[in-house]
């Protein structure tokens, strides 16, 4: 059934690539036509090279980054993913230096796949949240 092997690969995604930092599943799990939306991260192009740039980033910033699955809905060639992410603040982050500070993060990831390799990402997440965990912006009262 389509709909398992698209979930088997977005958990592979999230559980492998993300959270172990593994980034040669790259080749295997993100097609090369791959497109990425994320407002957060204007930074970081929208390709497959530019989510392999990020997670780097991301795991330098944060070396025990690690992703839980919340809740994974699929269809035919969509998957939809409800996260959070944990990570302590031990590296630069865009200009930002190590706080030290732990980080709890939630956001949601839609994925479009096509032969079992991801086409399309748009992912959401809290990313004032983050700061303000950081202490480089307030917490609004």
């Amino acid at each position: 059934m389509e709909t398992e092997k698209n979930r088997a690969v977005a958990r592979r995604y999230i559980d492998e690539f993300w959270s172990k930092g593994k980034l040669e599943l790259a080749d295997e799990l993100v097609n090369p036509a791959f497109t990425r939306i994320d407002p957060s991260t204007p930074w970081v192009s929208g390709d497959r090279d530019g989510v392999m740039q990020l997670m780097l980033a991301l795991r330098s910033a944060f070396p025990d980054l690690h992703f839980e699955i919340q809740e994974l809905v699929t269809s035919e060639d969509k998957v939809v993913v409800r996260w959070t992410t944990t990570g302590t603040h031990q590296g630069q982050l865009l200009g930002i230096a190590p706080t030290g500070k732990s980080t709890t993060v939630m956001g949601i990831s839609f994925y479009r796949l096509v032969g079992n390799q991801l086409v399309d990402e748009c992912t959401v997440w809290d990313t004032m949240g983050m700061m303000q965990q950081l202490g480089v912006i307030p917490t609004l009262a």
